[in-house]
């Protein structure tokens, strides 16, 4: 009974969140991340290859799973957005699972997946062309299979979950910080079984490796560079630094998002009372640990960073329900908190939407219908293929144009110019000076020059008045288009 009504329980869960993600996804305004994100899955099934032959600061599996996907539903964003809203709803049916799992109650399952599902910042970043939806799945995928008791962590098990551990590196790579969460849990394995958890553990890791080893091998400089060196040019406090920054983003965190905030007291609290009864903190408690301290690590860091701790900030909260209590007191409790989080659904919904819808504002160009009206622009001027100078990859990630080499992302220029880097250097990491931007515009090398207003004024460092070289370059202006000005060669 309880198992059927548990099936109930996450078939239900799992199709209200992908309908209620897929909407989020289709309405949310566009992340200026989303077009390199984007615009790297395109490319990567068209012939380039990940930091061999263009710019890329992540690990490399979004563009590749995401590319695969667009291949087959179209290059669009709602098309890309449809899978992060497919990895939320599979987030969603996981976490109903596992808890079904850990705590035997259909009630507590339906407050996690509430709890979650009603998230700012999930609702906000989990349906994005962004690392967090897939990395967080594969994460937790991991982590569902092996918190069980040692009898359940079968070597099966132990290798699917290093696998999936590993995927979730090579999405993000901050991810690694949770290997070790994996390697003492399995360290912790009896002695004459440790060698079923650990080698497993390593093998599934270095399977799922292999695809970022090989691109290693095949650039081993640019690599490097983009997975580690590129982010001490990010600021100026290089790369680990900026604590008065790190601080005001812990209190955005707080402050700007009180179900978070919320989550965090009651995980804190729960972490309390296990602790005071000599009960370690469950594996949840170890693994939101090391993504929040590795969130705050990177300079600058945003809020954004916190939304991979979700479910398990959720899962050490659920600690509260010791099993002793569920059966007298888990309805009582379960209404309350299924009618806080109901009203944080339409709260939080409502703030999100508002913030998000883009309807006015200065926003309004970054619509996805804005998007795919500029697309439409820089198809009517230019043939598939052809190279367009975009000073963001978003405004050529849904059109069929490409962008200059060393623009697929718009921080190469910035890179270049901070980091002081020789053309050899410049050339080699597959980044973009200033000098060549000002050359290429000077002897009209491209027929179309896409760039929103912004850059009008100055560019990253260069100090230069774009509009007025492009002018005296010889570009007339087609028009602007939600603040975004399209420049065609004429003739």
């Amino acid at each position: 009974m309880h198992s059927r009504r548990g099936v109930v329980v996450t078939a239900i869960a799992g199709a209200i969140s992908w309908a209620f993600f897929a909407w989020i996804a289709s309405i949310r305004i566009m992340d200026f991340d989303e077009g390199y994100y984007g615009l790297a899955a395109r490319l990567v099934y068209e012939g380039p290859v990940l930091y061999r032959d263009l710019f890329y600061p992540q690990t490399p599996l979004l563009p590749y799973a995401y590319g695969a996907w667009m291949k087959v539903f179209g290059t669009s964003l709602y098309a890309a957005r449809s899978l992060s809203a497919l990895c939320s709803a599979l987030l969603v049916i996981l976490v109903c699972r596992h808890a079904l799992i850990r705590f035997g109650s259909p009630w507590v399952a339906a407050i996690a997946v509430a709890a979650l599902v009603a998230d700012r910042s999930a609702i906000e970043w989990y349906t994005t062309v962004k690392t967090y939806a897939l990395s967080t799945l594969c994460l937790f995928a991991a982590y569902h299979l092996v918190d069980r008791v040692t009898s359940e962590r079968t070597p099966s098990r132990w290798l699917l979950a290093g696998m999936l551990l590993g995927l979730a590196v090579e999405v993000r790579l901050l991810f690694v910080a949770t290997v070790p969460v994996f390697a003492v849990l399995a360290w912790r394995t009896p002695t004459p079984h440790r060698r079923h958890s650990i080698v497993p553990l390593a093998t599934g890791l270095t399977l799922a490796g292999l695809p970022a080893l090989i691109l290693l091998a095949m650039a081993p400089s640019q690599f490097v560079f983009d997975n580690f060196g590129w982010a001490q040019f990010r600021s100026e406090h290089g790369l680990i630094g900026g604590l008065p920054q790190k601080a005001h983003v812990a209190w955005q965190v707080v402050s700007g998002m009180p179900q978070y905030a919320g989550l965090v007291v009651l995980a804190t609290a729960a972490t309390v009372w296990n602790v005071s009864r000599r009960r370690s903190p469950p594996i949840a408690f170890w693994l939101a640990l090391s993504l929040g301290a590795v969130s705050l690590l990177p300079t600058p860091t945003y809020p954004q960073y916190f939304c991979t701790t979700l479910p398990f900030l959720l899962f050490v909260a659920l600690e509260l329900l010791p099993s002793q209590l569920l059966r007298r007191r888990v309805v009582l409790l379960g209404m309350t908190i299924a009618t806080f989080v109901s009203v944080s659904i339409g709260v939080g919904a409502a703030v999100a939407l508002h913030r998000l819808d883009g309807t006015s504002g200065p926003f309004d160009q970054l619509t996805v219908s804005a998007m795919e009206d500029l697309a439409d622009v820089v198809d009517a001027h230019t043939e598939p293929g052809e190279v367009v100078l975009s000073f963001r990859p978003m405004y050529v990630f849904l059109s069929h144009a490409r962008p200059v080499a060393g623009f697929e992302n718009d921080i190469a220029p910035v890179l270049a110019q901070i980091g002081a880097f020789s053309v050899e250097e410049v050339e080699r990491l597959r980044l973009i000076r200033n000098e060549e931007i000002e050359a290429l515009i000077a002897r009209r090398g491209v027929r179309v020059i896409v760039s929103p207003i912004d850059t009008r004024g100055f560019y990253g460092r260069a100090g230069r008045p774009w509009d007025r070289f492009v002018r005296d370059a010889g570009y007339e202006l087609m028009g602007t288009y939600r603040a975004v000005d399209v420049w065609v060669r004429p003739g």
